[in-house]
């Protein structure tokens, strides 16, 4: 069942409104929630984020905390280094979960549509 299905039941639906509701949505629309889109990018923050965390990683085995401005400086900085990365986990998690509902109420695109709406074939 698609969007505008549901949408021509409501009790305001006008005919009007089927053209920006049943037509195939502007290619920016399309692109903002493909996944394709924005995998170069994801890609790019992954490895920059975990250059830096295996970077700090090795030279905090090797830290003596001792109680000191420095060992706070750098408490701060590791601190601010995690919460970097679960916002980096939070912008992935936002745009598959955006993907994933754009799934969801636009199935197939309208060549599809119409060839499933087509006469059948028996």
């Amino acid at each position: 069942m698609t969007m505008l299905v549901i949408l021509k039941r409501a009790p305001h639906w006008d005919s009007s409104m089927e053209k920006s509701w049943g037509s195939e949505p502007d290619r920016k629309v399309v692109s903002r929630y493909s996944l394709l889109t924005h995998w170069s990018e994801i890609k790019s923050h992954h490895a920059e984020y975990l250059s830096k965390f295996s970077k700090t990683t090795i030279e905090l085995a090797a830290y003596d905390f001792k109680k000191a401005l420095t060992a706070t400086k750098y408490a701060t900085f590791i601190s601010k280094l995690i919460v970097d990365g679960f916002k980096l986990l939070q912008s992935w998690t936002c745009k598959v979960l955006e993907a994933y509902h754009w799934k969801l109420t636009h199935p197939y695109g309208e060549k599809l549509r119409a060839k499933l709406d087509g006469p059948a074939v028996y």
